[in-house]
């Protein structure tokens, strides 16, 4: 068999097809390409395929998909969706974003509420310490009662103020007696004599206490007897019934008595 060569014309052309890049298109083809045949159903696909990638909508988000193309048909109203879904979220925080201030309704509304909250807090502290210095009161009372009849098993007779009151705060009504105001109770049945919680002057003066008189311990004894008061309190509430009621000093004084007479000086 002979074979025949290719003349130069025809491998110069054959190279030149080698070196075309294959992006290179005309009307959908390469120019070196021979036109393809294609059926009708074919050419409606390609035209369709061809007018939804030059109308895609400038609008849809980067990176969701469109139901242009043909074979995305099914999946098309769920990913409109999604792109309504994601710019209205974008809108709304736009919005949120720009409204950064406080209205002067909305100021007033706030130093209101602050306001009631401090004033229903200090009503609660200023409660709990007079519920307080009420029970310290109470509580030093009976101390004193203990040491006094102490002292009384050891001497046979209480610690003596001639029958006069003395007070644990200087500068009462009543004599201070320099600080010793339960003669003889230190430092053998007591450490140190105490002094009321609140002390010096009272709030209560003169719709409570006496005119004079301060927030102070009270003492009187004639060696037989003796009478221990918590002037002008307590500060809290109490009633008859209080085991340091005092029926002479009904809403000024808490009270612990050796017996009668005593109790009713």
């Amino acid at each position: 068999m002979t074979r025949i060569s290719p003349s130069r014309g025809e491998r110069g052309f054959t190279q030149l097809l080698t070196t075309m890049p294959t992006e290179v298109k005309l009307h959908g083809r390469s120019p070196w390409q021979p036109a393809i045949r294609l059926s009708g159903e074919s050419k409606r696909a390609a035209a369709s395929s061809a007018t939804a990638s030059r109308n895609i909508p400038p609008s849809t988000p980067p990176g969701i998909p469109t139901a242009h193309s043909p074979t995305d048909r099914a999946h098309g109203p769920l990913r409109r969706r999604v792109a309504n879904k994601m710019a209205l979220f974008t809108r709304a925080g736009r919005g949120a974003a720009a409204q950064t201030g406080f209205t002067m309704i909305e100021l007033l509304v706030v130093v209101a509420i602050a306001g009631l909250v401090a004033s229903i807090i200090l009503v609660a502290l200023s409660t709990v310490r007079i519920n307080a210095r009420d029970s310290a009161r109470r509580s030093t009372m009976r101390q004193l009662q203990t040491a006094l009849e102490l002292y009384y098993d050891r001497n046979n007779r209480y610690p003596s103020t001639s029958s006069n009151w003395y007070s644990s705060e200087p500068g009462d009504l009543y004599s201070n007696n320099s600080g010793n105001w339960i003669p003889g109770l230190t430092p053998t049945y007591v450490s140190a004599l105490p002094r009321d919680p609140r002390g010096g002057e009272s709030p209560y003066v003169p719709l409570r206490c006496l005119v004079g008189t301060k927030s102070a311990y009270l003492y009187k004894s004639d060696e037989t007897n003796y009478k221990l008061l918590a002037n002008c309190s307590p500060e809290g509430t109490w009633s008859d019934t209080d085991p340091f009621y005092d029926p002479l000093r009904p809403n000024w004084s808490l009270m612990l008595c050796s017996g009668p007479p005593a109790c009713d000086w």
